[in-house]
């Protein structure tokens, strides 16, 4: 008579355990914290936010300062102070700028006329004995990808009109030998391993290729952004934008990712659309 009881009551207990671990299994399953992801451009434009956007997350020695900027080749927008004044303040260990590696100038003025927000963090950089590096994949890892399913022409005129709008931006305060400028970027595309030749890295080809899709004569100075806006659907051109955000703000939290891994003060400009983009992804970080 005992053993049977011994016998039931360990019966109960083994269907007991069983069914606890069901629930468990199952509270898992359905109550599982998801873990933040980059927002979308269709996210993005939803929002309402205001610019600059800045984040600025700390948790131990662990500090991050993204600066969310607006793009800008004007000296005078009070913006470059306020970028200044939070680098001084928080002394990096390394600082990340947009649109790749300009040259770190002396004068302050110039480097912002020349280069915007980029032109002013070498500077800084430079100047306090800061390590500056550039914040975006390499145009070789952009190129391996976006061949794969774009034609080479639509790329080549994605990259081409972007420094259109550089060139609009920088001509507000100073002058710009536009021919020289496009044909620098175009070898320097070349150089990084876009797939185009001598004849065809040229001015000449690049408003071919231009006024071949848009079906108008080529004039930098009237160009409309919204061509090329990723909150557009005006064509392709729109679609490759819009995917090369997401591949670049993929790559970049990556990078940041690993910067804290190694540095307490990780310094960051960016335009705002990406900081507000990256912020759901950064903040995991500091959880």
């Amino acid at each position: 008579m005992k053993r049977s009881y011994l016998f039931h009551s360990s019966k109960r207990a083994i269907s007991l355990l069983i069914i606890m671990l069901i629930l468990t299994l199952y509270s898992c399953s359905n109550f599982e914290t998801k873990q933040p992801e980059i927002l979308t451009f269709e996210q993005l434009q939803k929002m309402e936010y205001k610019t600059p956007y800045i984040i600025d997350l700390q948790k131990g020695k662990k500090h991050l300062i993204f600066y969310g900027s607006d793009h800008t080749n004007d000296p005078a927008n009070p913006m470059f102070d306020d970028i200044e004044k939070r680098f001084l303040d928080m002394q990096p260990d390394i600082a990340f700028n947009e649109g790749g590696d300009p040259p770190s100038l002396d004068d302050r003025k110039i480097a912002m006329e020349k280069f915007g927000e980029a032109g002013l963090l070498k500077h800084l950089g430079k100047k306090h004995n800061v390590p500056v590096k550039n914040v975006e994949p390499t145009l070789q890892d952009q190129f391996d990808y976006f061949l794969k399913k774009y034609s080479r022409n639509d790329l080549l005129l994605m990259y081409f009109c972007r420094q259109i709008l550089q060139i609009q931006r920088m001509s507000q305060t100073m002058d710009v030998d536009f021919n020289n400028y496009i044909y620098g970027f175009l070898k320097q595309l070349q150089k990084e391993g876009f797939p185009i030749s001598d004849e065809e890295a040229t001015l000449k080809y690049a408003i071919t290729v231009y006024e071949d899709f848009f079906k108008e004569k080529f004039d930098w100075k009237t160009f409309d952004r919204k061509n090329i806006s990723p909150m557009g659907n005006e064509s392709v051109l729109n679609e490759i934008s819009r995917e090369s955000g997401q591949f670049r703000d993929k790559y970049i939290v990556n990078l940041i990712s690993d910067a804290l891994k190694k540095y307490d003060r990780v310094f960051v400009v960016m335009g705002s659309g990406h900081a507000v983009k990256q912020e759901p992804v950064l903040k995991s970080f500091f959880k």
